[in-house]
């Protein structure tokens, strides 16, 4: 080997070595930054392709000193998915109905949060509630990030679940699929028209 070629391979070694380590973090980092917006991405091509309705920052009140949120409502064919994102750096640990769920943010960095399957559930009694629209029209669906650890196949109950980014078309075709009939043009139009009456 000529010292011209040691001296090539070592600096494509080094520049390798260097790509890795910036790589990594810059993806990561690139990742966490435009999160909703690859999400949001996917929630819309759901949309566009099967000729669905979404309604986007659904706020509305509880009571007087309260309000909820979800992110979009979604509006399939048999159900309404009722979606909430949340972007978790390292990953969730909780069992579906404990009251807390532990969270890790880094290696050693550990905290307790409000189990969000079970908040979603409160949220989506209130909204139906409010909206007078049936309890089994609705699906809660949490949305992570692809790289957080989490056990997807957790869930509160049938329709209130945790999916990765990446799974969101899978699992909302899963539903639509499921053998029960479909909501029809008028039954939409009316849920559509009660939901943004109490949007705000």
């Amino acid at each position: 080997m000529t010292p011209e070629l040691t001296i090539a391979l070592i600096v494509i070694a080094i520049v390798l070595a260097i790509y890795l380590l910036i790589s990594y973090p810059l993806n990561k980092y690139l990742y966490r930054r435009f999160f909703r917006y690859k999400y949001y991405r996917t929630i819309y091509k759901i949309v566009n392709k099967k000729d669905y309705r979404l309604i986007n920052n659904f706020y509305f009140k509880i009571d007087e000193n309260s309000q909820a949120h979800f992110d979009h409502l979604l509006f399939g064919e048999k159900y309404i998915y009722c979606i909430t994102d949340k972007y978790w750096t390292m990953g969730i640990v909780g069992k579906p109905h404990d009251e807390s769920w532990l969270l890790c943010k880094t290696k050693d960095k550990r905290t307790y949060i409000d189990n969000p399957l079970l908040k979603n559930d409160i949220r989506e009694e209130k909204l139906s509630l409010i909206s007078g629209i049936e309890r089994d029209m609705f699906v809660s669906i949490i949305i992570v990030n692809n790289d957080c650890v989490v056990n997807e196949s957790i869930e509160f109950n049938r329709h209130n679940i945790i999916v990765k980014e990446k799974n969101l078309a899978k699992a909302i075709a899963r539903f639509e699929n499921e053998d029960i009939g479909k909501i029809n043009e008028e039954q939409l139009q009316k849920a559509i028209f009660d939901l943004n009456k109490i949007k705000f």
